[in-house]
Order: structure tokens, then C-alpha cells, then sequence
């Protein structure tokens, strides 16, 4: 069978440009047992054809932007030419698999059978592709995007039905686990003292994945008095010197280390090889995540407590859930004093993970295999006009019982919207959401218990509540 499989991000031979190519070339040697697989993914200066294996072949052809994210941020020409592409190499395919739903030539593809892989629920060309492409399955990665993709397209205001399947990404134990020696003067061979800490603060450069609230907790550390000087490794993105934009980015983070007087205390490292992430989190005493990025599935946490390292991260998006229970430690977004003490915590020993458990528990749920062997089926099933996942309506009743949106975090006192990143405080609008949240009143129940039609139709437009019943406790 001819599998042609469509990206937005670049596929590299020996680089990976984040979580979600990483999760796609597992898949795509998934494949490759069986199928013929052609890949079509951004044209880029620094990218040629070439294969994976032999049935894997990666054409570099989209005039999409070179660099991400806004892959559409280019000139009519350029998509003009990249809707052309997308026909020209799918029209021999007998199934078309859609990485991260950010392909909108959906007219281009008509009669041939096509999956969706949505990654993150954040993107506009997402969201856009979400929409375009609504009558095709959509495989997402968590519980988190399931609801937020059904909350998303049900305010569309349009009936319908969409088919929904929930693969949660895979982790390779084997890959990432424990390593004994220290591998901080073989990563980082400059002169540093002969002990430190090491603490990394992973992530492509987007203000929302947290790197400057990373430098604020480590001017707190370095001011707490610890036996051993603190180091910050942040990675210099792989886009950098193709992308003058990121260079900006890299500056500002430079005079606010400046500005709190720990410049000397960060590593910019060049961007790792995926063979190369168990030593880096080795290396590292400490993994942070503070940004206020929306993860459908954060890889990087799983991956860094296989290794035996220890996680700090902001409870936003996904990361609220996964990973499961007390293996990774969380914080309210912005809680940066708070992010600094478990830190510290975890610095000095008092506080510590269970890494054989957290490894069970991410093999028995999070299985590399299980990922693949759903995934290929997903296609194959697809291919054959076979329906997969779940079947969700679009309708709104006004009968529907309202619940909360699944990107809302709740609050005695405030909401944070992971959306708007920020905390809504408006006291009314906080008792509404604690009543929806504990009831999951219909509308008209609302109104009975004295909140205004105003407020309720306020808080729904402000992506508050929803008007069907939630999936929260799926979560």
C-alpha cells in the first residue's frame, strides 16, 4: 500500500526538530513494515531528499515557511506552489496520513481516505486544519486535546459528527533510563567548577515554554545559600541559523540573565540529538517546565523520570495529568518562589522520585509498541474506509448540562485559562465556574440559582464553560 504523510515540520536525518517529529518518524518506520511510505514535509535550505529506509522516502517540497511555528506565515506564491505539491504527490496515494492537522488543502485530496494526528490544540493552522479537514478521523494524544478538540469544533455552531481516537504517545524505557556516570564535562566542556548543579530548561524558542521564568528560579537559587553553584542549560533551537527571528529571542534571554546578575551562570547548548537526550538528562540534577504552553503530551517530563531525573512543571494543559500522580512535581503558573523551593528540595536531597515505580507505570500505560501498533492500524483501518475511534456529536442543545472548558484550571479565588494564559479573578465569573464545575447544571438552572443570562453567555464566550457535558473526568 502507498502511504503518503504530510508535515508542516521538517524531518532531518539525524535531528529531531521536537516531541511531535519524534513521535512521527517512530510511526513512519512503523510503517515502513508493510507499506511504501512517502514523506512530503517543509522545504528548507538545509534539507534533501533522502530515506529513512527503503521504504521511506522524505521529500522536502512544501513551500510552507521554512522555519516553526506559522508554517503559513509566506507569500501567496509560496502556498499557491505548496497546494499544487500537496496534489501532484497525493494523488497515487491509497491513504493519506495528516501529521498535526495543519494541511488545509483538504480540496486537493477529495476521494482519497485521510487520517488527522493532532499534536497540539495551540496553533492557528491547527486549528484551521481541525476545521477544513472535520469529516476525516483525528487521532490526538491525550484526554486533554480530546476535549479540547470537541469543545472547539461544537462552537463552530454547525451539526455534524466527528470520529475521535485517543493514542497517548509511547516512551522508549530502553532509550531513556538511568545512566550512572556524569556526563556534564563531556556535554559541557568549557570551564566550570569542578561541582555544580545542573538544571535544564528544554524547549524550542517560544516565550511560552518557559525559559525566562526558568532564569527567574535560578536567581533565587543562586541567592539560597546551596553547598554548590547552579547552572541553567537552555538549547540553542535547531532553526537558529536559518532564522534571524531566533537570534532576537537568544538576546532577550541574555539581558535578563544580565539584569538578575546570573549570566555567567548559563549554558546555551547546541541542540541535541534524540541519542543524546538520556545523557543530557543524566547530566542534569533537575528538569524545569514553567512556560505557560499548553501540552497535549509532554514527552520531555516522562523521558527526563525514566532517566532518574526529577521534573518541575507548571500545571498547564496536559501536564496537569501527565505524567500520572506524584512522579513529577507541579506548580500554579507563575509560581515561580514555589517552583524554586521543591527545587531546591530536590537540589539537597529531601526530596526525591521513585524511578523504577514512575518506569513500570510508564511502560504498562505509556508503551512505545502500543503507540506504533495503534497508529499503523489507525491508517491501515482508514485505508480500508473503516471507521476508528469514537463517534462524537457536534449538536448543541440548550437542554445540555454545561460543565467547565477542558483548558480552564479551577480556583477558589481565580481561574488560569490555559489559552489566554493568564488568571481570571472576576469574582462572579469564578463562583459561576465553582457551581458548573460541582453541578453540571443545565442553563436554565444557572439562571435559577441567581447567575445572569449576561454572566453565563460572558463566561461562555470567554472559553469559561461549555454548553454540553464535559469530558473532564476522563482526564
Amino acid at each position: 500500500m502507498n502511504v503518503c504523510v504530510l508535515s508542516a515540520g521538517p524531518i532531518f536525518q539525524n535531528y529531531v526538530h521536537g516531541g511531535s517529529q519524534k513521535i512521527l518518524r517512530n510511526i513512519l518506520l512503523g510503517l515502513s513494515s508493510s507499506d511504501k511510505v512517502t514523506v512530503l514535509c517543509v522545504a528548507r535550505r538545509d534539507l534533501e531528499p533522502f530515506k529513512i529506509n527503503e521504504n521511506i522516502k522524505v521529500l522536502p517540497v512544501l513551500t510552507y515557511r521554512e522555519t516553526y511555528p506559522n508554517p503559513l506565515n509566506t507569500s501567496p506564491l509560496r502556498i499557491a506552489n505548496l497546494s499544487a505539491m500537496v496534489y501532484k504527490y497525493t494523488r497515487n496515494a491509497d491513504v493519506i496520513y495528516n501529521h498535526d492537522s495543519q494541511m488545509i488543502f483538504r480540496v486537493n485530496t477529495r476521494g482519497i481516505p485521510s487520517v488527522i494526528s493532532c499534536r497540539d490544540v495551540i496553533y492557528p493552522e491547527t486549528i484551521v486544519g481541525l476545521l477544513v479537514n472535520q469529516e476525516d478521523s483525528i487521532i490526538v494524544n491525550s484526554a486533554y486535546a480530546e476535549a479540547c478538540i470537541i469543545a472547539l469544533l461544537k462552537r463552530q455552531k454547525m451539526s455534524g459528527k466527528v470520529r475521535i481516537r485517543k493514542i497517548e504517545n509511547g516512551i522508549d524505557i530502553e532509550h531513556f533510563y538511568p545512566i550512572s556516570d556524569n556526563f556534564k564535562s563531556d556535554l559541557f566542556p568549557q570551564v566550570y567548577p569542578k561541582d555544580f548543579y545542573l538544571i535544564i530548561s528544554p524547549g524550542r524558542a517560544e516565550v511560552s515554554k518557559g525559559h525566562h521564568e526558568a532564569l527567574e528560579l535560578l536567581g533565587m537559587l543562586t541567592g539560597a545559600g546551596l553547598p554548590k553553584p547552579v547552572f541553567l542549560g537552555i538549547p540553542r533551537y535547531i532553526d537558529i541559523n536559518i532564522d534571524t527571528e531566533l537570534k532576537h529571542y537568544y538576546n532577550k534571554l541574555e539581558a535578563h540573565a544580565k539584569e538578575l546578575g546570573i549570566w555567567d551562570n548559563i549554558i546555551f547548548h547546541d541542540w541535541m540529538p534524540y541519542e543524546q537526550m538520556p545523557k543530557l538528562y543524566a547530566a542534569a540534577d533537575l528538569v524545569l517546565g514553567l512556560g505557560s504552553y499548553p501540552e497535549c503530551f509532554g514527552n520531555t517530563y516522562l523521558e527526563a523520570v525514566c532517566c532518574g531525573t526529577p521534573c518541575v512543571i507548571a500545571s498547564v494543559g496536559a501536564n496537569r495529568i501527565i505524567p500520572p500522580g506524584e512522579s513529577i512535581a507541579r506548580v500554579d503558573y507563575g509560581d515561580i518562589a514555589g517552583a524554586a523551593q521543591i527545587s531546591e528540595e530536590y537540589l539537597l536531597g529531601r526530596r526525591q522520585i521513585h524511578t523504577e515505580e514512575i518506569r513500570r507505570t510508564v511502560y504498562e500505560r505509556f508503551g512505545f509498541d502500543r503507540m506504533i501498533t495503534e497508529y499503523v492500524d489507525s491508517i491501515h483501518r482508514t485505508a480500508a474506509r473503516e471507521p476508528i475511534g469514537k463517534e462524537y456529536s457536534l449538536n448543541n442543545s440548550h437542554h445540555d448540562a454545561l460543565s467547565i472548558s477542558p483548558w480552564i484550571v479551577l480556583g477558589k479565588s481565580r481561574l488560569f485559562h490555559d489559552y489566554d494564559t493568564n488568571y481570571i479573578t472576576d469574582a462572579k465569573i469564578v463562583d459561576l465556574a465553582n457551581f458548573v464545575a460541582l453541578k453540571q447544571p443545565r442553563w436554565d438552572e444557572c439562571i435559577a440559582k441567581g447567575f445572569s443570562a449576561n454572566l453565563l453567555e460572558k463566561a461562555y464566550k470567554l472559553g469559561v464553560i461549555e454548553k454540553y457535558p464535559g469530558l473532564r473526568q476522563d482526564l
